[in-house]
């Protein structure tokens, strides 16, 4: 499971303009496994969205703050 090596951070997650964004994703695990796989980019975290099944890929960590780049709180889980 692509999920072993990311930690959980159950909180509003803000997602950048720059994320790969990817629709009709069941679970966290499957977002793992693109972020694991994605070639766009180096990708360091993810936002998983189960309510509207969307999974948003990133470079940066929720840790790392915010930017002007930053959209609006979305009820997701961060997986860093």
């Amino acid at each position: 499971d692509s999920l072993f090596h990311y930690n959980e951070y159950p909180t509003k997650s803000s997602v950048s303009k720059k994320d790969i964004q990817f629709s009709n994703v069941d679970t966290p695990s499957q977002c793992a496994t693109k972020c694991d796989n994605e070639l766009k980019i180096h990708c360091r975290s993810f936002n998983f969205c189960p309510e509207s099944k969307a999974c948003y890929l990133s470079e940066t960590h929720s840790i790392d703050g915010l930017n002007e780049d930053q959209t609006d709180n979305l009820e997701c889980t961060h997986y860093s």
